[in-house]
């Protein structure tokens, strides 16, 4: 063995409290007077959103997980039953820290800024006639109270939904009844009053309900009142068959009408819930005392959604125009400029619409373009993408679309896009049953001369004209034949009819994308060992993998110089000595949520330039490996490794403000005179 390598055994930090320690960077971002006030309220939105995100898909499993444990190892469940209570101890710190940061900061600030968010009682008479007007013609017709009684069954109570509860008695009566009235979802649950000049006056629709209660429930003796919502887990209700896959339709819908009634892993209540209240819930949901999580605000300041839409400059983040890439910014055909060499696009700097809907755009009208082929993961409310595919096909073309129905959150997004899809001719395709399909790819054929001629399109990120002015992705367009001819192998891959050897450009899983990352690691520490120029450069949003994680250990111990930029969380701990030390794991956070996937190794060359560069669709995880189809393509020509290798060493940059994980999993934020935020130092040179 050289002396460079080392048998250390590995260590791996715990990916749960990574997940929370990545939102609790989130939280800072509410909590920094840095960032402008109407941010931080965005940002504090963001952290209780990720909150619900973490009961729905993280407790749910573990809770899921150990009622399986239980079952089979009483003792180990003791064990299981700890780890969960000290994750949620971390929430309630974290929840609390939330709050208070709300009450002591954001909204004495937004007070002096005169947005004031206020109930009710405080308002003068003329808004409080207003007010009643829109609670009669706005709010009233859609509240329904619902009586638990001997004729009358606990209601349905729906995932995220906000409710009212009382504890009412009737005049002259002394049994008590629960009464639930269910605030409507499609109603706001912030209304500004149109008064008060220069001033923003807000009120929230449950305090709203809460002051004409009276109207609500007559007749009646209220003891005790108070509003509740729950989260239920997102864990498959389901198990997956083998059935064909012209019923996945059907089963994700099935599923998605089974959600109604899986697991409640919190409720969530303020207000006055009496003992007699709470042990009703516990009997009619089946919860525990422990589920119940009390919140120091009236539920609505979770989200305090109306006020961040407000368009005061001097409170946000400051505008930026994306702009048209260079490469396109002239009269051509985005097809020959496409042929002039690979375009490399790096969003939302580059501008989506006039990039990749243009593309698709285009090859919607071209009499010359044949057929489309595409993935849609998560495509958004309004969608361009959508309106060009249903072009296409009524101007004739063979359009085939594979949209993803198990899309976490989008489920019943994506089902509505898969019918007026195939209501306008585009050939849908519903997925793979045992995989999720991740891979965001376009393939376009267009006949020129007496041949065809393959276009393309790879992004890390999803064909959604929202997201992509939100999140940075990296996206590839072109027309290279090699890389071409395997993209198109890489769609038959999703339609059954590729197999593993097939594949030695792009890097598909769950076939060789694995297999190819822990070669090119590997290759890496060889370099290390033979004195060669060794460094792995890798941005993902998280890295659970412990193959991975072991090869990085191994390329480290050998010499290789490792950096990671990781937004979420790593089960790796970087820089431990004989472990270690050689990687260094940051995570970037700001107005932009980094989303994109690059993957890079010297491969022993001086020049990075002659590296290996990829990007893709896959973070770092099993299951990115194992239960999804994703698409990672190499970068082939030396200006789209130019721009990107620019990019990278910006990443790199000890100037970049970045947070940096020690050695401990613990995380510092290196903020000084010296340091800079990078993606503003972006928008400012690139838009």
């Amino acid at each position: 063995m050289s002396t460079k390598e080392r048998n250390i055994p590995p260590k791996f930090f715990d990916k749960e409290l990574g997940w929370l320690l990545f939102n609790e960077r989130v939280l800072n971002l509410s909590e920094s007077k840095e960032v402008p006030l109407l941010e931080r309220l965005n940002f504090h939105n963001i952290f209780h959103s990720n909150l619900d995100e973490f009961f729905m898909k993280r407790v749910g499993k573990l809770m899921a997980l150990m009622k399986r444990i239980e079952e089979r190892e009483p003792f180990r469940s003791k064990v299981s039953r700890t780890y969960l209570r000290s994750l949620l101890e971390k929430v309630t710190e974290l929840s609390d820290r939330s709050f208070e940061n709300l009450r002591k900061e954001i909204l004495p600030s937004l007070q002096k800024n005169n947005i004031i968010l206020t109930t009710p009682d405080s308002l003068n008479s003329e808004e409080k006639k207003w007010l009643h007007q829109h609670f009669e013609s706005k709010i009233f017709p859609l509240l329904t109270p619902m009586v638990v009684d001997s004729g009358h069954p606990f209601p349905l109570i729906s995932n995220l939904s906000y409710s009212l509860g009382f504890v009412v008695k009737r005049r002259n009566r002394n049994q008590r009844y629960f009464v639930r009235v269910k605030l409507p979802p499609n109603a706001p649950l912030w209304t500004e009053l149109p008064f008060r000049n220069k001033t923003h006056t807000f009120v929230n629709l449950l305090d709203i309900v809460l002051f004409y209660q009276e109207e609500i429930l007559p007749n009646v003796d209220v003891e005790a009142v108070f509003s509740f919502r729950v989260i239920r887990s997102l864990e498959a209700q389901r198990k997956e068959t083998d059935e064909e896959a012209e019923d996945l339709l059907e089963l994700m819908a099935e599923e998605i009408r089974m959600r109604k009634y899986s697991e409640i892993v919190r409720l969530e209540f303020s207000g006055d819930m009496n003992p007699w209240a709470k042990n009703f819930l516990q009997r009619e949901l089946s919860i525990k005392s422990e589920d119940f999580s009390e919140i120091p605000f009236s539920l609505p300041f979770k989200k305090v959604d109306a006020p961040t839409n407000l368009k005061i400059s001097r409170l946000k983040y400051k505008n930026f125009r994306p702009q048209v890439p260079p490469r396109l910014d002239n009269q051509k055909s985005v097809f020959d400029n496409i042929a002039e060499g690979d375009i490399l696009l790096h969003h939302p700097y580059d501008s989506f619409s006039d990039s990749v809907e243009n593309f698709l755009k285009e090859a919607a009208e071209d009499p010359d373009v044949l057929s489309i082929k595409m993935t849609l993961y998560r495509a958004g409310t309004h969608s361009p993408i959508i309106d060009a595919l249903t072009r296409a096909a009524l101007n004739g073309k063979s359009v085939i679309c594979l949209v993803e129905l198990k899309a976490r959150m989008d489920e019943e997004r994506n089902i509505q896009w898969a019918k007026q899809l195939e209501a306008s001719g585009v050939h849908v395709i519903y997925g793979v049953l045992d995989l999720k399909t991740h891979a965001k790819i376009i393939v376009i054929v267009r006949k020129e001369g007496d041949s065809l001629k393959t276009y393309a399109h790879v992004g890390t990120g999803n064909y959604n004209a929202q997201t992509a002015k939100l999140y940075t992705d990296l996206g590839l367009l072109t027309a290279d034949p090699k890389l071409s001819k395997e993209l198109i192998k890489g769609f038959h891959y999703l339609t059954g009819m590729a197999g593993r050897s097939e594949f030695k450009q792009i890097l598909v899983s769950p076939l060789n994308l694995k297999q190819k990352l822990l070669e090119l690691i590997e290759h890496e520490r060889h370099h290390a060992l033979n004195g060669k120029p060794s460094q792995i450069f890798i941005k993902c949003n998280n890295m659970d993998d412990t193959d991975i994680v072991k090869a990085l250990y191994r390329a480290s111990q050998a010499g290789c110089k490792i950096e990671l930029v990781i937004r979420g969380f790593t089960t790796l701990f970087p820089e431990v000595p004989r472990l270690s030390e050689n990687i260094h794991v940051r995570s970037i956070l700001g107005r932009l949520l980094e989303h994109s996937r690059i993957y890079y190794f010297s491969d022993g060359k001086k020049d990075p330039l002659q590296g290996k560069f990829f990007i893709g669709s896959s973070d770092v995880m099993r299951r990115s490996f194992q239960e999804r189809v994703e698409l990672v393509v190499p970068l082939l020509h030396l200006q789209t490794r130019q721009k990107l290798w620019e990019y990278i060493e910006i990443l790199k940059s000890s100037h970049c403000k970045r947070w940096q994980m020690n050695s401990d999993g613990t995380y510092s934020f290196l903020n000084n005179e010296k340091t800079y935020d990078f993606q503003d130092k972006w928008i400012s040179e690139k838009t």
